[in-house]
């Protein structure tokens, strides 16, 4: 896809749900816009943390995302790209099933996503190797 086409997608996504979740119609509450767009955000978030953590520009390229520790792990790209869809599809799932649940109540919802990224954080930025190496267990 290369970078353009990555910056393309992601803005995108992210007018769509700004615009889904601002309007009158209000098609999705703001809490759980975050939730449908949760991992990719993480990933993102997560991985500028660690790059600026090091010293280097967050837009400096490496191969810190989440699909190169998946493959690091011993997952072929296409494992990895189906394991990022369950992960992300389960995760929107709970910002939805939350919606249905409790529509009135975004500061529930947000601050399980909250609890949610704080897991990501903890288990894939902090440690990562320690993560691929429990993947490429869970493959054999």
């Amino acid at each position: 896809m290369g970078d353009a086409g990555s910056t393309f997608l992601g803005c995108a996504v992210a007018i769509a749900m700004i615009y889904f979740s601002q309007t009158h119609e209000n098609v999705v509450r703001p809490a759980t816009a975050l939730w449908l767009v949760a991992l990719p955000l993480m990933d993102m978030t997560s991985t500028m943390v660690r790059r600026i953590s090091k010293g280097k520009s967050p837009f400096h390229a490496d191969r810190t995302h989440l699909h190169h520790i998946l493959i690091r792990g011993g997952l072929t790209q296409r494992q990895a790209l189906v394991a990022i869809i369950v992960a992300a599809s389960v995760i929107a799932s709970v910002g939805i099933v939350l919606e249905r649940v409790r529509p009135q109540n975004d500061a529930i919802s947000f601050a399980l996503f909250l609890v949610t990224f704080w897991m990501y954080f903890k288990f894939v930025f902090k440690h990562a190797f320690r993560f691929a190496k429990i993947v490429r267990h869970l493959h054999l």
